[in-house]
């Protein structure tokens, strides 16, 4: 039998970005929605679109969950595009939704809004609060955040009502929640609630919560797939490289949770049109810090390098594997170490992150080359913290010397432009940054490339 893990989360947890140009370079860092008439119109004409969402095309990303705002280059150094942050309904308003999507905006983020309520609440008027609680997403998705998922851990009765833990009452909610979203914004990503993963309940469902496979199954038999875009999923246990799918050496090795692969493999097979979204993926190590609690001695052998290693082991399996669409690490810099060892998660220890210099070495874009034998090429670069826009430079001369081949301005948060058909000969590029101000950085190296069709 295992014990299900706690995890405190937060209401405000924000981060930032700074930058490095593309091909190597960067710019000088140098400091829709939609609404619908309708509800049912809505419902009616996308019916099958959350269903067919797997067929979108989309880049793996990574994301990170912090409780202050000192670790914004640690971040950008792993690579870290998303920010996630927990918002309770009943407790937070939407002014208080607003804020940390304007601070992780302004820090060059995108936003992952995950949003639980009050259990209590939920208890006395379900089907009532199913309704109030997808009408406040409504409000919060208006507010233009990139991702919503929908409650946290719904399958224990730490955040879901004793009683009526199931996947077919969560699937409710969804039913409620996600035809109200994407009306007020398309464009947000709906994620399911990640459940525990745990194996407490003896595969099965009691009054106090379910095996977390045994809940999606649930949720899957109920249509859940028809009311979100991608599947919710955590995993924070595991004492063995991802690579691994058996040899943990604690009791019930072969369980599902102990692996990354077969943590994938268990959801996918639930939803299999649905990419996989890792909302808190971490490892424990008590390396530096007083002995584990309790409850949590099965982490007391992993080391920092160990959790390095293997948060980028998993970033690179998520990225090639073509599955996992977002993979948001539990923790950055958590100091809690009480019955509740959050800190024994953190990859920032003593102002050091040997799991930033890992991810990074995976996130980093490959160099590009710079020869190309198509006419139109694509030009990356990475961000600047406080950026509205880019303006790229393009001619055959490295004076830049009016007048150029092509110069073009695109805003924030793009970082990466496909010029126009050019024609063949060698050109040379630079990249910069504009400031809300309007006032602009200076220019990133110059890089250069040939095309030859």
């Amino acid at each position: 039998m295992q014990r299900i893990p706690i995890y405190l989360f937060l209401s405000l947890c924000l981060l930032a970005i700074s930058i490095q140009p593309a091909q190597g370079k960067a710019p000088a860092d140098d400091t829709s929605h939609a609404s619908a008439d309708s509800l049912l119109s809505w419902v009616t004409a996308n019916s099958s679109a959350a269903d067919s969402s797997a067929a979108a095309t989309w880049n793996f990303e990574l994301g990170g969950q912090i409780f202050t705002f000192v670790t914004t280059e640690e971040m950008h150094s792993a690579g870290m595009t998303w920010v996630k942050m927990q918002l309770t309904y009943g407790s937070h308003t939407t002014a208080d939704a607003q804020n940390v999507i304007n601070h992780g905006r302004n820090h060059g983020f995108k936003v992952l809004r995950s949003i639980k309520g009050i259990k209590s609440q939920l208890a006395s008027k379900p089907t009532q609060y199913y309704q109030n609680f997808a009408s406040f997403l409504a409000s919060v998705a208006q507010l233009g955040p990139d991702a919503i998922e929908v409650w946290n851990e719904p399958n224990i009765d730490r955040e879901w009502p004793a009683g009526l833990i199931s996947g077919t009452n969560y699937a409710q909610m969804l039913s409620r929640a996600y035809p109200a979203i994407k009306p007020a914004n398309a464009n947000v990503m709906v994620i399911s609630g990640a459940p525990a993963p745990t194996g407490f309940f003896g595969g099965q469902c009691t009054q106090n919560g379910c095996d977390d496979n045994i809940f999606i199954q649930q949720m899957a038999s109920a249509g859940a797939a028809s009311n979100f875009d991608c599947t919710g999923l955590h995993y924070n246990e595991g004492v063995v490289p991802p690579t691994q799918s058996s040899g943990d050496p604690r009791g019930n090795p072969n369980h599902y949770t102990r692996y990354y692969s077969t943590m994938v493999s268990t959801y996918r097979a639930a939803f299999p049109n649905k990419p996989l979204c890792f909302t808190e993926i971490g490892y424990l190590s008590p390396e530096g810090l007083p002995p584990l609690p309790p409850g949590f001695e099965w982490g007391a052998n992993t080391s920092l390098q160990e959790q390095a290693d293997w948060l980028a082991s998993a970033a690179q399996l998520s990225r090639d594997g073509g599955i996992v669409r977002l993979m948001v690490v539990w923790n950055m810099d958590a100091t809690i170490y009480d019955s509740d060892p959050m800190e024994g998660w953190s990859i920032i220890r003593n102002s050091s992150c040997l799991a930033c210099t890992t991810l990074g070495r995976v996130m980093s874009p490959p160099p590009q080359p710079n020869f190309y034998t198509t006419n139109r090429v694509p030009l990356l670069w990475t961000a600047v913290s406080w950026a509205t826009a880019y303006e790229i430079e393009i001619d055959t001369q490295s004076s830049f010397a009016s007048p150029l081949t092509h110069e073009t301005i695109v805003n924030a948060p793009a970082l990466d432009y496909t010029t126009p058909a050019l024609a063949d000969g060698i050109y040379f590029w630079r990249v910069r940054a504009r400031r809300s101000d309007g006032t602009w950085g200076n220019w990133s190296e110059i890089d250069s490339f040939q095309v030859d069709v």
